[in-house]
């Protein structure tokens, strides 16, 4: 049963579209004006939360952490905004939530984004900031006892696809994987991508998809698993905990990666959660859902990580 909360959500969100379409038509943001207008629609971060920025060796990020939180265990967090947009400070805020839930320092990457860096920008920056968070922390260099990944829409499909490259370049993987609402095939076949798309969706629909995919995938062919993991060999690589909304386009992302992955012998826990929508544990602030959500992953990364770092103590 969704709460009164997420009710009065989808009613306020199905009023605005309404009215979008009722309006003239909205003129298209540009990727700087959609990288903005993240920042400034941002949730207030949570009163407590600790954020360090980080320069080293050519990782970029900023550190989010809680005064109790354990600086060996760590969680790196791939921001979303469709490989075009999006950045740490937008989505601060989630990996504050996910820090205090988990207890790690969690590690934001800035990572390349298209048209201006397009792939394999992104890839490289993820599989550079991988190394620096198993071997710094939040007070310095210091190895991790455990590293888990985290990733919100097409940070959950650069997180899913950065396993991939890690583990083909003989290059130390996470010990688990956190993946909310990943846009993992940029190809966009999946049935969701027609089925759950809004009437009028205007530049934020189908259009609006395929010209981001094209700016970051720069001629890369769109099922190469480089960047769509639900194509690629899912052997070898760690836990992964993939959360979906039912409602939203990118459903089948994380219906077919997990399928694909549980073939391949990988542990793998996949939530399609009813009626909810795209990157719904980003609206904690506002929805019981959102934070139980988060809890649930919390819960699977403790014990994880916690089993990846008796074994390497032994």
């Amino acid at each position: 049963m969704p709460s009164e909360a997420l009710q009065k959500l989808l009613e306020r969100m199905e009023r605005r579209r309404l009215a979008a379409l009722e309006g003239p038509p909205r003129p298209k943001p540009t990727y700087e004006e959609r990288r903005r207008a993240g920042e400034e629609s941002a949730f207030r971060v949570t009163e407590g939360t600790i954020v360090d920025a980080a320069d080293t060796d050519g990782v970029r990020g900023e550190w989010v952490y809680w005064p109790d939180s354990d600086h060996s265990m760590r969680l790196m967090y791939l921001h979303g905004g469709g490989y075009v947009a999006g950045s740490p400070k937008a989505q601060r805020e989630t990996a504050s939530r996910l820090a205090k839930a988990s207890g790690c320092a969690v590690f934001s990457v800035i990572y390349g984004l298209g048209p201006e860096r397009p792939f394999p920008a992104g890839l490289d920056d993820t599989i550079r900031a991988t190394d620096y968070v198993w071997n710094h922390g939040p007070s310095g260099p210091a190895p991790a006892r455990s590293v888990a990944f985290s990733g919100v829409s097409a940070g959950g499909g650069l997180a899913a696809s950065a396993m991939i490259a890690l583990r083909d370049r003989g290059l130390r993987l996470p010990d688990a994987a956190i993946l909310m609402s990943p846009w993992a095939d940029l190809a966009m076949v999946g049935e969701s991508y027609v089925v759950n798309e809004a009437p009028g969706a205007g530049p934020d629909g189908a259009a609006g998809r395929r010209e981001s995919a094209e700016a970051y995938l720069n001629g890369l062919d769109a099922k190469d698993p480089v960047a769509s993991a639900v194509y690629g060999d899912q052997h070898g690589l760690p836990p992964m905990f993939i959360q979906v909304g039912d409602a939203e386009v990118y459903r089948d992302d994380s219906i077919t990666l997990a399928e694909r992955a549980k073939a391949h012998g990988v542990d793998v826990t996949l939530e399609v959660w009813p009626e909810l929508f795209h990157a719904f544990q980003a609206f904690a602030p506002l929805l019981p859902e959102g934070q139980e959500a988060i809890e649930k992953l919390a819960a699977f990364l403790k014990v994880h990580m916690a089993a990846a770092a008796a074994t390497a103590a032994r």
